[in-house]
Order: structure tokens, then sequence, then C-alpha cells
């Protein structure tokens, strides 16, 4: 797929990566799998951040279809001389699609284009098949992929590189409190060598059962939710899967009321950690809070304040943690995965990474009551 998103934020790429793959699968075609480059031009292989089928890793059994390649590999087993090429700006009426088409429409119809050719090896210019628009404000599109997604190995064994769960795993016992340890923990991709297990379905991962997670985003939030208000979105991306409990509907009449959901004060955001915690119906007690954040230490020292007056004072962030070589390259992943095995997550509904945790979550079984937003 030669029209990859380039430039955009890591969970932008991801759910282009997993869509992709998917189509990939239907049509009974190796998907490849390329470098990442985020927006500020830095390039870093998909290993660093994950494994698993997408990014090369063997199917589960029962799986009968071609693995993921790299795109170097594809330079060698497809050479220009064996390719065929197609525009897919040219196609996309010719196969049945509009710009109204929903996520299974466009997976199914390209899937189908794609397994009827008798070439070996396909690129695919022209348009992108999933465009930011397609993400942003028509949830409807979004979500009617979802029924058949979240069935399919692409999601089941999703798996992040080895470098995350090393990191997970050595910080287990200060995240939970000394409840777990990497003793207990059974993370099949921790291996010497360079043996790439079948990763295990997501429903297997435990969970860290007295940690509350929460997503600040501050930085560029601060100026981006001001222009999110002006433009009136809905939350994004799988935020909007159905069953969630924190269904937001923009005003257009007030378009400063989504603020608050975007950008919460430190005052907010514990108002909300004490209104979310007393309707989970959690077995166990939150004893520790994760911070998954970029904001400045000014808001951090006045968060710890605010938190501990709702009862909450043991709170971590990301350097509290012991990361090593590649775990520091993969620090935003080592995030999301204690965010979605985290007991009750908070999460921005405008943020494509609380997105995507919220789609693990799912996958791994967490009652979409534990998945909230501000």
């Amino acid at each position: 797929m030669a029209q990859h998103h380039w430039g955009a934020g890591y969970n932008n790429l991801w759910e282009e990566f997993i869509l992709l793959h998917e189509i990939s699968l239907r049509a009974n075609r190796s998907y490849v799998f390329i470098p990442l480059v985020f927006a500020d031009q830095t390039v870093w292989p998909m290993n660093t951040f994950m494994s698993g089928p997408t990014a090369g890793g063997p199917w589960p059994a029962g799986v009968d279809a071609p693995r993921a390649i790299s795109s170097s590999w594809w330079e060698t087993a497809c050479p220009p001389s064996r390719r065929r090429s197609i525009d897919a700006s040219q196609l996309w009426n010719q196969i049945g699609l509009d710009e109204d088409s929903d996520g299974e429409t466009i997976v199914s119809k390209w899937a189908a284009y794609l397994k009827d050719l008798p070439d070996p090896c396909v690129q695919v210019d022209g348009r992108n098949f999933f465009s930011i628009d397609f993400w942003f404000g028509r949830p409807q599109r979004t979500i009617a992929v979802w029924p058949t997604l979240h069935k399919s190995p692409i999601m089941t064994h999703h798996a992040w590189s080895k470098a995350v769960y090393s990191a997970v795993s050595r910080n287990l016992p200060l995240l939970t409190a000394g409840k777990m340890s990497r003793e207990n923990e059974r993370f099949s991709h921790i291996v010497e060598g360079d043996v790439a297990p079948v990763p295990a379905p997501l429903h297997e991962y435990k969970e860290m059962s007295n940690v509350l997670a929460l997503h600040i985003r501050r930085g560029d939030y601060e100026g981006h939710c001001w222009i999110l208000a002006q433009s009136s979105v809905p939350y994004a991306s799988w935020n909007v899967l159905l069953g969630l409990p924190d269904v937001y509907k923009p005003d257009p009449n007030d378009k400063m009321a989504m603020i608050p959901h975007c950008l919460p004060t430190p005052q907010q955001v514990a108002s909300r950690v004490q209104e979310v915690t007393k309707t989970a119906n959690l077995k166990t007690k939150l004893e520790t809070i994760y911070l998954m954040t970029n904001a400045n230490e000014v808001y951090l020292e006045e968060l710890r304040v605010e938190l501990k007056k709702v009862g909450h004072d043991k709170v971590i962030i990301q350097s509290d943690l012991e990361l090593r070589d590649m775990e520091k390259a993969a620090n935003m992943i080592v995030d999301m995965e204690i965010g979605t095995r985290a007991a009750v997550f908070i999460g921005n509904g405008f943020s494509t990474l609380t997105s995507t945790v919220v789609a693990l979550r799912t996958m791994r079984g967490a009652s979409l009551n534990t998945s909230r937003f501000w």
C-alpha cells in the first residue's frame, strides 16, 4: 500500500495499519508493513513498537493466510518488473465506493477486488483508503467495521513489541503495589533469541486490578482542543464504539462546552476520577493512579494535590518507571499497554491514543463501564 499516511502520530498510523492488514487478510495476500515516519520525520522500524501478525509475526493456529512482510523484503520478492500498479483514485467509484462508504464496505470491496487479481505483486497508489476524515467527524463510518474486525486474528492476537512487554513486566511490582510480579506473568513474547512465538490472545493478559490509568493530553492539545471546539467534532475513532457509557454529542450552540472533555483542569480531573470510581462496581480498591501524560510540572503538581484530596496519594508517571534501551523509544506504547490492562481507564475522547487503548481494552474483555472519558 504505497499510500500510507506519512508524518502522522503513531496511533493515526496504527489505525490505518490494522484496517489495511484486514483488507490483505480477506484478499488472501501478504500485507507489506513499513517503517514508521513520524511528524518530526524520524524513522523507526515497525518492530520497535509491534510484534504479532501485523508486524510479520506468525498467525495463530487455524488461520491459513500469508504472513505480513517488511517493505524491504517486498523490494526483493516483488521487484518492479513483477509488480502491477493500480490507482485507488480511479478505481474507487468503479468498485462501488463513494465518499460516504463506511469502513466495512471499504474493507470488503477492496478485499474482493484484490483477491480477484491474478498478479502476485500488487502496489496500490493514489488516494488513501482511510483518510483522516474517516476517523474524525463521522463515527458511523468507523464503527461499521468493528463487528467483523473485533473477531479478526489481527485484533485478537494483536501484540506490541518485546521491548514493551519487558518494560511493563519489570515494573509490575511498582505499578501494582507488589500484587503482581514478573514471575507470575506469562507474556509469550518475552523470549530469548530471535524466535517469534505466536502472541497470546488479548483476553489472556492479566488485569492490573488495583490500577487506575488516566490519559491527560496537554502540550499540543492546549491549542488543538480550541481548534476542535470550533469544528464541533464528536469523539474520535473507536471512542464511539456502541456500549461505551460516556457518549458525547457536540453542541453547535455552545462550542466551548467540549473544552472540559478535551482539556480538563486538575480540579476537573479529580472530580471525574471520584465520579467514575464510585460507579465502576470494582471488586478491589484502586490503590495506584498511573498518569499517561505530557503535562508540565506545574500542572502535575497541582493535579497531585487535587487527587490527594479525593483519596489518591499514590500517583505514578512514566519517569518513575525503569525503562531500558529500546523500551525508551517505545515509551508511548508502554503507557498504552498499562492503560489497556488497568482496572479502570479514563482518557481523552478526541485522542487516537485513547482510542487505541479503548479498542484493545474491549478486545481484552474489560467491561465497557471501565473505559471512560473526561
